[in-house]
């Protein structure tokens, strides 16, 4: 259930204000160990958002939401699986869905936009690994008490002639992951991460399109665990005929510069 209220002022203002209601009901069964996963609770997701028109088609905005989060029910699973003979990965029938406060502003002018923003969440769902024994280890499902991020996100796209358009766009942002747990180290990690991507269009005769581009994503945690920094260059060739059918061709990473790292310190760990 949920209701909106939208007003515009004079002034320039405009104001969408909503309230949504949930009632959650889930029930799940596994055959094979018996075992019931029920859940049942009511939320309450508030939202604003404020705007306001400035002068040379410039908007500013401002906007609050809560926001909800729910594990899929493989998640839920405590079956067993194996993924190695020393490796195996179950999943929490005690998992509980994550809430989100999320906070933007914003500012945008033409083919320029700039934003702000911070996220507040409290029982964010990680797979937490656990050392069962000097040659074991196995992956877990757990509710993580606290992860904040805070970012500034930018992107142009200036139009340089009627056929060759660019596009830059960068992200730069900081997590913070804290949480405690019992039978493995408490997480109390921060770092800050940029991802950027620099692209150019052309329109070609024939309507056919050529795009580069060129993606970076700095090193970045996951709560427990986190990724190493990686890049890759792109090409894209489109030729549309009429509204009916489009051709594309792609060339992934033209430079073989695409490589992926994963590590959890916390359990002295690279992958």
């Amino acid at each position: 259930m949920s209701a909106a209220w939208d007003s515009i002022f004079s002034s320039g203002f405009s104001l969408q204000t909503g309230l949504r209601a949930e009632w959650t009901i889930g029930d799940g069964l596994i055959p094979t160990n018996g075992t019931e996963i029920k859940r049942e609770y009511t939320n309450l997701f508030p939202s604003i958002f404020l705007s306001r028109n400035l002068k040379k088609n410039q908007t500013l905005n401002l906007s609050y939401s809560k926001r909800i989060n729910r594990p899929n029910y493989n998640s839920f699973n405590p079956t067993i699986f194996y993924l190695t003979d020393f490796t195996s990965q179950v999943g929490n029938p005690n998992l509980n869905p994550s809430f989100t406060h999320a906070w933007e502003m914003g500012f945008n002018r033409q083919n320029f936009n700039v934003i702000a923003y911070y996220n507040d969440t409290r029982g964010e769902a990680r797979e937490i690994l656990t050392r069962l024994s000097e040659e074991t280890l196995q992956y877990n499902w757990r509710n993580l008490d606290h992860a904040r991020i805070a970012g500034l996100s930018v992107s142009v796209t200036p139009k340089i002639t009627k056929w060759w358009e660019l596009q830059v766009r960068g992200n730069l942002y900081h997590k913070q992951y804290q949480s405690t747990f019992e039978d493995v180290n408490d997480i109390d990690v921060g770092m800050t991460t940029f991802q950027g991507r620099i692209g150019t269009s052309f329109t070609l005769p024939h309507n056919t399109r050529a795009e580069a581009s060129f993606e970076y994503n700095g090193r970045e945690i996951y709560g427990q665990y986190g990724s190493g920094a990686n890049y890759a260059t792109y090409l894209n060739l489109s030729k549309s005929f009429g509204s009916k059918m489009t051709i594309y061709i792609q060339a992934v990473d033209i430079f073989n510069q695409l490589r992926y790292e994963f590590f959890n310190d916390q359990q002295e760990i690279t992958t």
